[in-house]
């Protein structure tokens, strides 16, 4: 569901909210302008004919009639304040022309739907959210569309991610955006979209959906009676994917292969439900897609299949390569042959990430950054992720003034963003200074063997990739001078995404559940303190100090 999350942590529980505020860089805050359900005095659904006012006036008294026309002027003012969406957080930048005929009100639309005999089509809309825009500019703003869309249901249209419909998002398990239900004339939901596509598949999702062998109840009903003909398991994965029941899918994609050939699994129309079923690069699954590239790319592309068997190796290779994961060459090597043996093109991204990894463990930095100047144009977006990663450890004085004329350079060249040119000359101003925080890129039983021979302690910072809070405080507090200053004579300090690698086992082990989370640590892995949330400068400094001069 939608949810307002403090600024200064973020649960677990709150994970799908901050990844997606972070995938749109922005806050859930207003929700988007439309065309108000009245849109004129002259309007005659909301006013009725001049003509009509007329005949009203002839055959009422004054006294009724004054009373009868406050009355409507409330009931309109009243619907209008309820039901029209304010301006949108990102104002005109994805103003849409719609066509789709809406009702503001979950009230409005039980109504309309039972007295047209209609279900009723239900726009789950957060403003914060891109993709819900993207499909107001090419889906609903199509008149074909919107004709179909006007001609077969009752459109209803809620900003759920405000805090006023918070209880509609609970009530429809509402938590990720695009989202669009179709609802019967009683508010049941008959099937579930999660996502957007354009036209004119998701028409025909949408009519697909509508009709009962094929709707995600008609076939979850068909499964739960016991029908599990190759066509019916199809059929309600088909259902529970537009609706992104992951764990359903993952079940009934079992039962609906266990029917079909190993002849079979390459067909495009099994493909998706192929790949859901592959969890790593060493399942079996994964080992016949290999054997077999070449029927699988005759049905899909080359394409889609490539890029699918890169992603199983792309995680490790960009976390060594960004400096976030310990340099494991052997682990590397593996990688670089399995990728050969799977006849990945040259012009894969995790090409060069593996080269930028090696460069990197070994700490060939000047080597490093020529080959990130020769070959920019092989990262496409990724680029400035490994650049801003350049905050490298144990570095020369050579390195570093190197280092930070890359940046700078870099910085200068950079047209696209002025934000990301920003970025690269605050991190060369850290470099050049020395300042802030310095982060191991070790593992942490590695670190805790050094705090032992440096007799200091640890300092872990726990953080998750999807938490804006720990972006925060990996972007302004931990490089402040003082910051710095307080850590270097007193900790070993390392930094664990909780959700990759060791991270997930040391989260078992402290009971880390909200994010950013801080632990001191003693050389034998002893918790000593705790710091859960965010913090500025000051208070984290005082926290660190306050606890330093108690254990002594």
């Amino acid at each position: 569901m939608a949810r307002y999350l403090s600024s200064r942590q973020c649960s677990q529980r709150g994970s799908q909210q901050c990844a997606l505020r972070q995938k749109c860089g922005m806050i859930f805050k207003q929700s988007i302008s439309l065309f108000p359900p009245c849109s004129s005095p002259k309007d005659d659904e909301c006013f009725g004919s001049r003509r009509n006012l007329f005949i009203i006036s002839n055959i009422m008294n004054y006294k009724h009639f004054l009373t009868w026309i406050l009355a409507v002027v409330f009931t309109l003012s009243m619907q209008t304040l309820v039901a029209q969406p304010v301006s949108s957080m990102y104002g005109d930048k994805f103003k849409a022309d719609i066509k789709v005929k809406y009702v503001y009100t979950l009230e409005e639309a039980l109504r309309k739907a039972k007295t047209e005999r209609k279900p009723i089509f239900f726009n789950c809309f957060a403003d914060w959210a891109i993709p819900c825009h993207g499909m107001n500019m090419y889906v609903f703003s199509d008149v074909d569309f919107a004709n179909y869309m006007n001609k077969t249901f009752v459109n209803l249209f809620i900003d759920v991610s405000k805090r006023e419909n918070k209880h509609i998002a609970e009530r429809y398990s509402i938590r990720s955006f695009a989202h669009y239900l179709i609802l019967d004339a009683n508010g049941e939901v008959i099937s579930r979209i999660v996502g957007g596509k354009k036209l004119p598949e998701f028409k025909a999702d949408i009519v697909r959906l509508l009709h009962p062998k094929t709707s995600l109840v008609g076939t979850q009903k068909a499964y739960d009676l016991g029908k599990r003909s190759k066509k019916d398991l199809f059929n309600y994965l088909y259902a529970l994917s537009l609706a992104d029941e992951q764990e359903k899918i993952k079940q009934v994609a079992t039962q609906y292969f266990g029917k079909l050939t190993p002849k079979e699994y390459s067909k495009k129309e099994n493909w998706t439900y192929f790949k859901q079923l592959i969890s790593d690069s060493e399942s079996d699954l994964f080992r016949f897609l290999i054997d077999n590239k070449e029927k699988f790319i005759q049905s899909n592309g080359a394409a889609a299949v490539n890029y699918f068997i890169e992603t199983h190796y792309s995680t490790d290779v960009a976390e060594m390569a960004l400096g976030t994961s310990p340099y494991q060459p052997s682990k590397l090597i593996d990688i670089r042959l399995a990728m050969q043996k799977a006849d990945l093109p040259d012009t894969c991204l995790t090409y060069a990430l593996y080269d930028v990894a090696k460069l990197r463990g070994e700490r060939k930095y000047e080597e490093l950054l020529d080959y990130l100047r020769r070959n920019s144009h092989r990262f496409g977006q990724q680029k400035a992720s490994v650049d801003l990663s350049l905050d490298l450890p144990e570095i020369s004085e050579s390195q570093r003034v190197a280092v930070i004329a890359y940046l700078r350079e870099t910085a200068a060249s950079e047209t696209s963003s002025e934000n990301l040119s920003k970025q690269l000359n605050s991190l060369a101003d850290r470099l050049e200074h020395n300042q802030g925080v310095v982060f191991d890129p070790i593992s942490f039983d590695e670190a805790l063997a050094k705090a032992k021979i440096e007799n200091k302690l640890l300092f872990l910072d726990a953080y998750t990739s999807w938490c804006t809070p720990c972006r925060k405080m990996a972007d302004d507090i931990f490089p402040l001078p003082e910051v710095g200053q307080a850590f270097t004579t007193r900790f070993v300090s390392i930094k664990i995404d909780m959700e990759k690698g060791e991270g997930k086992k040391i989260a078992a082990k402290y009971a880390i559940s909200a994010y950013p989370t801080m632990l001191v640590i003693d050389s034998e892995g002893k918790e000593l303190k705790r710091i859960v949330g965010y913090r500025n400068g000051d208070e984290l400094i005082r926290e660190v100090l306050d606890f330093d001069r108690s254990a002594r």
